[in-house]
């Protein structure tokens, strides 16, 4: 875009290219275009010493053109300034206004919003109230179940003390349960063995009226079957000194005897005797519930056979007895298989 210059003088625009080929009168930012200069030289023709004259009266024109130059763009410019000041005062007015328009309208919405707001926290306030209310009668009737639920819990502590009772009582009942059936098996092989044993002899036995005792062996045998057991154990102290095969059938049921002292006498004559007839029915004995009672027919059965087979009379438990039915079977096993060479011998 090409450069424009105004002449100071007249405010004339003067192109680039007038300035530049030396048409103009240029000094500083100061410019006179051809048509002043023109008029400035003819005023001054014929004057003497036109040349320092010359150059004076430009400077003064120059001067004056500057000062009425700067004075019309001070008017102009307080002009356009208070133009100016003005329209920016209509509009702060305007923007006051508005301001406080707009203020007014905020605080009408404002309040409006903190009524609101208020209404909302009273609302909520309420809500708590009612639910800190509703909670404390929740906990109040959880306490009053829970204390009602109090003996509820105490009887079920009671209930299950006496369940584990129970229970202890149904195991100890069990085991004796067990320990009955095995001793009811003892004594269903022990009564069976006696009987065949009673039979044999029976039929081995002389007639019965061969047989003769003396008048007191047979008042003590008759004793035998009282029902004083304390009678029975007299009569039988005192035919264990008179040792007789012949009266062996008449012993072999004190082994069964339901008086503890009776049998413990019948298993121990039997081996003082050395009755070899009597050694099936001493291992029945072997099973008997009393603990001496089994010493005793331990006792005789090993003085009559020599044998041992490791039997022990004493212990408690299942594994005492276990290894007592054990020792039992191998005696039983024993005489199965040498009974008869045994009594042959």
């Amino acid at each position: 875009m090409a450069e424009v210059h105004f002449c100071n003088l007249c405010d004339r625009s003067v192109p680039l290219a007038e300035v530049q080929d030396g048409s103009c009168a240029r000094s500083g930012e100061r410019l006179l275009c051809p048509d002043c200069l023109e008029l400035l030289g003819r005023a001054g023709l014929g004057r003497a010493g036109g040349g320092l004259a010359w150059a004076a009266l430009v400077a003064a024109l120059l001067g004056w053109a500057a000062a009425a130059l700067l004075w019309w763009q001070l008017q102009v410019s307080g002009d356009e300034l208070e133009g100016s000041l003005n329209l920016a005062r209509g509009e702060l007015d305007r923007a006051v206004a508005e301001a406080g328009e707009r203020a007014a309208a905020g605080d009408a919405a404002l309040a409006e919003d903190l009524s609101l707001v208020r209404e909302e926290v009273l609302t909520l306030r309420r809500a708590q109230e009612d639910l800190a209310a509703t909670v404390e009668g929740g906990f109040a009737r959880l306490q009053s179940g829970l204390e009602a639920l109090a003996p509820l819990a105490a009887a079920q502590d009671e209930l299950a003390q006496r369940f584990g009772r129970v229970e202890a009582t149904l195991s100890v009942v069990e085991d004796r349960q067990r320990s009955n059936r095995a001793n009811l098996d003892g004594l269903r092989d022990r009564i069976q063995a006696l009987e065949a044993a009673t039979a044999a002899l029976a039929a081995a036995a002389p007639p019965a009226e061969e047989e003769t005792f003396s008048g007191e062996v047979s008042a003590l045998l008759r004793k035998l079957q009282d029902e004083d057991p304390e009678v029975r154990y007299g009569a039988l102290e005192k035919l264990s000194s008179i040792p007789d095969e012949r009266l062996l059938p008449h012993l072999y049921p004190l082994l069964a005897d339901p008086y503890e002292f009776t049998r413990f006498l019948a298993a121990h004559t039997f081996g003082e005797w050395d009755a070899r007839p009597a050694v099936p029915h001493l291992i029945e004995a072997l099973l008997d519930e009393v603990a001496f009672v089994r010493e005793a027919a331990v006792r005789s059965l090993r003085r009559i056979t020599g044998q041992n087979f490791g039997y022990q009379h004493d212990g408690e438990g299942e594994q005492a007895r276990a290894a007592r039915e054990a020792a039992y079977r191998q005696w039983k096993s024993w005489w199965e298989a040498n009974g008869a060479a045994f009594l042959a011998g």
